[in-house]
């Protein structure tokens, strides 16, 4: 039988144990990962400091742990009016067995009870892509869909060069163009079907040029007849994206725009090469991307040439239950 009790600090070693079982798995998977998050101290420390101060139960059979589940919760207007909680993918854990839904579902019917009295009605997740049994679990409470982390090795991407475009790295003189396409790419995710809201996007020049051109960033244009058409912009050594992936060697997509009428050009994807041909001759190890399942342009990009290693899922409940 299994039972349910409050997550306790003397039962953070073994909550480390199964997160870190399950990151091994996952690096057989997705090579080059972080080697911090197979480390018991690293993670359990995690745990330490999130157990402190909000609710958190794991999950005991014959007095072995074989689960657990945390979260931050009373985040405030989270994706919405509502407070919420958020569990990232070290917050949550279990033996690698057929019982897997039986005891997230236990863990989650009672942490979820104290988040709806708390009046958090939206609830975020997010799991490894390849944990099916996870992903119908929480497809069966409710979550749908909300962002996808890509990740991939520095390999090259199997495409040929196009004399028509002419790549090379962004500088002080793009300026004002960066800025036109920070606005362009703003309104296509707050626009239809993806309907991301965010904050105003009007930027000064001085951070335009922090957020493309600053120490920790790299961008790549593409020209096509003397005008930039496409764009991407790279972090070093962070995400964005799930916690697992961001390390020294990230190489963190977090902007790709490509100009509507160059779409299906094979533009982006020389772009997004030649960021990885940087990345691999400056020392990079791996390269992910976080974007949300709604945007379609992204979806069908990002996807063909990275693996999707977490997926994000959100479920909004109605806040008349109080």
């Amino acid at each position: 039988m299994i039972e349910v009790f409050k997550f306790k600090p003397e039962h953070v070693v073994n909550a480390a144990k199964l997160f870190v079982e399950g990151y091994k798995r996952l690096g057989k998977t997705y090579l080059d990962l972080p080697s911090k998050y197979g480390d018991l101290y690293f993670v359990g420390s995690k745990l330490v400091n999130i157990i402190k101060e909000n609710p958190s139960f794991v999950a005991v059979r014959n007095g072995e742990l074989i689960g657990y589940l945390t979260g931050f919760a009373n985040i405030p207007s989270l994706k919405g009016r509502s407070m919420g909680v958020y569990i990232p993918e070290w917050a949550h854990g279990s033996i690698n067995t057929k019982d897997k839904e039986k005891i997230y579902s236990k863990l989650y019917s009672h942490l979820s009870k104290i988040w709806i009295a708390e009046k958090n009605y939206t609830h975020l997740i997010t799991y490894y892509g390849e944990d099916v049994k996870l992903n119908a679990q929480f497809h069966k409470f409710g979550f749908g869909l909300l962002v996808i982390d890509g990740y991939r090795t520095l390999t090259p991407l199997k495409i040929n060069d196009n004399p028509a475009f002419y790549i090379r790295q962004a500088k002080k003189e793009d300026l004002r163009i960066l800025s036109h396409f920070n606005e362009l790419i703003y309104k296509h995710l707050r626009d239809a079907p993806t309907f991301l809201y965010s904050s105003p996007s009007q930027k000064s020049l001085e951070e335009i040029e922090k957020n493309f051109l600053g120490s920790n960033r790299i961008t790549f244009v593409a020209e096509h007849e003397g005008k930039i058409v496409s764009i991407i912009r790279a972090m070093l050594n962070e995400g964005p994206g799930c916690e697992v992936v961001q390390d020294t060697g990230t190489l963190g997509v977090n902007f790709g725009y490509t100009l509507p009428e160059m779409r299906g050009s094979g533009i982006a994807s020389l772009v997004l090469n030649k960021l990885i041909e940087w990345g691999k001759k400056n020392d990079m190890k791996r390269c992910v991307v976080d974007f949300e399942s709604q945007n379609i342009e992204a979806y069908n990009f990002w996807l063909r040439y990275f693996q999707p290693i977490c997926y994000s899922g959100i479920r909004k409940i109605d806040d008349r239950i109080e």
